[in-house]
């Protein structure tokens, strides 16, 4: 099926089908947007048998939190974005940061681990920045960003460091106004294929 939306941000499909008072819409490859009359939610995979829940059990504060989601993740590449890495209020303590691709693969769990890691990744560049292309709900809890880098020029080599490989994918999980999980791809189209999307 091909109906993604126009852009990542905004779901503008259109209708695809509607089953009772319930319009879908087609966000994605088995990712559907179900409207009622009084409700609205998002759902992998589809059965009209899916139109009743979706009036008996409202899901506005679930919709509520993937927009809040978004906008914490928002700020968050917003102050890459500048070069400012020193805020960590909306990392969990117990974070789990994920290389999952690249030359050296990483997982580190805890705040302290992932700020020595970064640390030392910083230290060996200068006006290194992480630009955000476009962000997207996976679902209820997490976020993913297409990024590139900006700058990072190595202070040994001084070779510029960003804008290669066509840019990678963060994806950010979101419990509770922190971020539990983030996960790293230095390899875009290997993430967007890992979770079935296109660019």
């Amino acid at each position: 099926m091909d109906r993604e939306p126009a852009a990542w941000e905004t779901n503008d499909a259109g209708p695809f089908l509607s089953v009772d008072e319930v319009v879908v819409y087609a966000l994605g490859e088995d990712h559907f947007r179900l409207v009622a009359p009084d409700d609205e939610r998002e759902v992998e995979g589809f059965e009209p048998a899916l139109s009743a829940p979706c009036r008996q059990h409202p899901l506005r504060d679930t919709g509520r939190a993937m927009s809040e989601n978004r906008d914490l993740v928002r700020s968050i590449v917003a102050d890459w974005k500048r070069g400012d890495f020193g805020s960590v209020g909306w990392a969990d303590a117990e974070i789990e940061f994920v290389i999952a691709d690249g030359p050296e693969p990483v997982s580190l769990r805890g705040l302290r681990a992932t700020l020595e890691y970064w640390r030392e990744f910083l230290s060996s560049r200068t006006d290194y920045r992480l630009v955000g292309d476009g962000y997207r709900e996976l679902n209820p809890e997490r976020v993913l960003v297409l990024v590139h880098a900006s700058g990072g020029r190595g202070k040994t080599s001084s070779v510029e460091l960003g804008h290669h490989g066509g840019g990678g994918v963060l994806i950010f999980s979101v419990r509770a106004d922190k971020v539990t999980r983030l996960v790293t791809y230095f390899n875009r189209e290997r993430a967007l294929a890992d979770f079935g999307l296109e660019e």
